[in-house]
């Protein structure tokens, strides 16, 4: 007995739903960075000048370079989504799988450096 092939519309609404659920993730997690950011600003750490010290700028750079990070994913994210709407991923999947690993790098490169920062920093 064969299987009916699934239909192209069902795989990308059901990937595009995905792709928009990380998206207003990484785009909260932006926010909360910036609130954050105004917080340790208000307490007086400072990233540079007579108060800070080598620890409040080393959080800021890299906070700032995860920022950076996740601004990159977030474009990744928004090309995906714009592709698969427009069925760009039908025959070839390269840009897909590219985008996914960019994605999924980023998640293991953050998670290792917050566990190498914990345990030895």
């Amino acid at each position: 007995i064969r299987r009916p092939p699934r239909s192209t519309l069902s795989s990308s609404s059901a990937a595009s739903d995905v792709y928009k659920r990380q998206l207003l993730l990484g785009i909260l997690f932006c926010v909360f960075q910036f609130y954050a950011f105004k917080s340790l600003i208000d307490k007086g750490y400072y990233f540079a000048g007579a108060q800070s010290t080598i620890t409040t700028s080393f959080i800021y750079v890299l906070t700032f370079l995860h920022a950076v990070h996740l601004i990159a994913g977030l474009v990744v994210l928004i090309v995906l989504l714009f592709n698969t709407f427009n069925n760009k991923y039908r025959l070839n999947k390269l840009g897909f799988h590219l985008g996914v690993t960019f994605w999924h790098f980023l998640d293991i490169l953050w998670i290792y450096l917050f566990l190498f920062f914990y345990f030895f920093g």
